[in-house]
């Protein structure tokens, strides 16, 4: 995604839809907001930004 604030908008959607989460939204040490959801046939979708 393109800023840090559409990664925690965008949260809420795929869970809602029916992916299951697998971590959870987190900040790491180098800016990166990220977080991690599988889909119905269990394959794994990263979704992150980087801090402008």
């Amino acid at each position: 995604m393109p800023i840090f604030i559409d990664v925690n908008k965008g949260y809420g959607g795929p869970v809602s839809m029916g992916a299951k989460p697998i971590i959870e939204l987190v900040t790491k040490p180098n800016g990166q907001r990220t977080y991690y959801v599988a889909e119905s046939e269990e394959n794994l979708i990263e979704i992150n930004s980087f801090v402008p």
